[in-house]
């Protein structure tokens, strides 16, 4: 048995294409979401990219955490 987490999008909401490789290869997946951490009564389907709170957008992959994403409802989340 194999456990793969993956981010199914990136932070400008388009998937990334190994995760939907994985998911088509897989015999079972569970789908976890967050709640939106703008307006906190939604569930967070998207992980918005922010510095100082304001929504940003580059490079496709930029490691960090808390301090440069945030979990996103679809009402919420900001596209480019």
């Amino acid at each position: 048995m194999v456990y793969v987490s993956v981010l199914n999008r990136d932070h400008a909401g388009l998937p990334f294409g190994i995760a939907m490789e994985l998911m088509a290869r897989a015999d079972f997946v569970q789908s976890l979401n967050a709640v939106c951490a703008k307006c906190g009564g939604d569930d967070a389907y998207f992980t918005q990219r922010v510095i100082s709170g304001k929504e940003v957008f580059g490079e496709r992959v930029k490691v960090g955490g808390k301090e440069l994403y945030e979990p996103r409802c679809r009402r919420c989340f900001v596209k480019p």
